[in-house]
C-alpha cells in the first residue's frame, strides 16, 4: 500500500532544494555579473606595431636622433657606437666612443645624442662625441651621506641634475658643463614612497619637463607582495624655478603584475617608466595580471570554471601625474618564461615627435603610434 502522505512530504522535500538551488546558482550570477568585474585581456600590440629592424643581443641601448635615424651602443665585438638610418637601411660606425666599451656599464644618453655619462667609484665620468678620452664631470659628494638617484639630462643637453642624501633629507643638485660647482641645489626633504625601515631607498628621475619640472617616484627593489588587485606607486614632483618653488606628492594606481614581479610600492625590476619629449606625457611598460572571474569556492565545484591566470606586459600612456589612461596594447607571456626578459617587450622609448614609442622584441626594434591613425 503506498504511503502518499509520505510521498507528498518528500516531493516538497525535492521542490525546497530545487528551490534552494536555483537561488544559489542565481546569486552566483549576479555575483560574478555585478561584484566580480570580468577583466577582459587588453589588446594585442604586435599587430598596432612595425617592425624597424634587427637589433643585436649584445646592444647596450639604443637612442632616437630623429624619427628615420637612432645610435645604438653594442659592447661587443667590437664594441662601439654605430647610427642606423631606416630610411636607407645604412649602418655607419661613429668615432670617438671606443673608450665607452671597456666594461658595461649603466650609461645615459643626452637628448641630443652627442654625450653620454656614467658612474664609477670616483664620480660622474662623461664623454663627448668625438672626444679622445673620458673626462670627470661631478666627484663624488662629501657632504652628503649618499648618492640617491641616476643622474638625468636637461632638456638643453648642457645641464643635468642628480639626488644626493643628507642630514635632512634629499637635496636636487643641478651641474652645468663647464662649471666646478653646483648651478643650484634644492632641499627636498623625505617624500612619502622614499625611505623603508631599512633605510633610504634609491630614487629614480623620470625626467625634466620643459617647464623645469622634475618627476620621480622610488627605484624598483621592494619584495613587499600587494595582496590587492592594484598598486599604488607613490609619486613626487619638484621645480627648478627659484621663483615659482613647487613641490608635490601624489600616488599613482598600476595593476597587479604577479607575484614573481609584485612590489606594492614601486615599479618591478624590469618594469619601465619615460616622459615624452614635449613632457606632457608617460609612457608606461607595467606588468599586468589578469585573473579568473569565477569565485574560489565555485572553483572548487566546477573545476572547469576555474581558469588560470594570465600575466601580460602591457605598453600605457597617461598624463605626467598618471591620469587619462590609454591602453595602448600588450604582449601575453608564460608562467614558466618569467625569468626570460627577452620574451617580454622592452628598452622602451619614445620617438623625438612624442607620437610613437619604440620598444625591442624578439630580437627586432618595433614602433607603435600612441594615436589612433598614424
Amino acid at each position: 500500500m503506498i504511503d502518499f502522505a509520505l510521498t507528498e512530504r518528500h516531493m516538497k522535500h525535492r521542490r525546497v532544494l530545487v528551490f534552494l538551488g536555483l537561488i544559489v546558482l542565481g546569486v552566483t550570477g549576479v555575483v560574478m555579473w555585478r561584484v566580480l568585474p570580468l577583466v577582459h585581456p587588453p589588446p594585442a600590440l604586435l599587430p598596432l606595431s612595425r617592425k624597424l629592424a634587427p637589433i643585436p643581443s649584445h646592444g647596450m641601448f639604443y637612442a632616437w636622433q630623429s624619427n628615420d635615424s637612432y645610435v645604438q651602443y653594442v659592447f661587443y665585438p667590437p664594441s662601439g657606437m654605430k647610427q642606423v638610418d631606416l630610411r636607407t637601411g645604412e649602418e655607419k660606425s661613429l668615432s670617438g666612443w671606443e673608450q665607452l666599451g671597456k666594461t658595461p656599464r649603466r650609461y645615459t644618453l643626452s637628448p641630443d645624442c652627442k654625450k653620454a655619462f656614467w658612474e664609477d667609484s670616483d664620480g660622474l665620468r662623461s664623454s663627448s662625441f668625438g672626444a679622445s678620452s673620458p673626462t670627470y664631470t661631478t666627484p663624488r659628494r662629501k657632504d652628503f651621506w649618499a648618492t640617491a638617484s641616476q643622474p638625468v639630462w636637461m632638456p638643453d643637453s648642457k645641464r643635468w641634475i642628480q639626488l644626493f642624501a643628507g642630514s635632512q633629507g634629499l637635496v636636487a643638485v643641478v651641474h652645468a658643463e663647464g662649471k666646478t660647482s653646483p648651478e643650484q641645489e634644492i632641499k627636498i626633504g623625505n617624500p612619502k614612497g622614499t625611505s623603508s625601515g631599512y633605510g633610504l631607498l634609491r630614487i629614480h628621475l623620470i625626467g625634466v619637463t620643459p617647464t623645469g619640472s622634475v618627476l620621480a617616484t622610488s627605484e624598483a627593489g621592494s619584495n613587499h607582495q600587494s595582496p590587492h588587485l592594484t598598486r599604488h606607486i607613490p609619486f613626487f614632483e619638484f621645480s627648478l624655478d627659484p621663483a615659482r618653488p613647487k613641490f608635490r606628492e601624489y600616488t599613482i594606481e598600476l595593476p597587479r603584475a604577479g607575484a614573481r614581479f609584485e612590489s606594492e610600492f614601486t615599479l618591478a625590476m624590469d618594469e619601465e617608466i619615460e616622459l615624452s619629449p614635449q613632457g606632457d606625457h608617460l609612457a608606461w611598460l607595467v606588468h599586468r595580471q589578469v585573473n579568473s572571474p569565477s569565485p574560489g569556492w565555485l572553483s572548487r565545484w566546477l573545476p572547469r570554471a576555474s581558469v588560470a591566470p594570465r600575466f601580460y606586459t602591457e605598453l600605457r600612456v597617461t598624463d605626467p601625474d598618471g591620469t587619462n589612461v590609454r591602453t595602448i596594447g600588450s604582449i601575453e607571456w608564460k608562467p614558466q618564461s618569467r625569468n626570460n626578459a627577452a620574451e617580454r617587450p622592452y628598452r622602451m622609448h619614445w620617438l623625438p615627435d612624442g607620437r610613437h614609442i619604440s620598444f625591442i622584441y624578439d630580437g627586432s626594434l618595433w614602433a607603435v603610434p600612441t594615436r589612433e591613425r598614424e
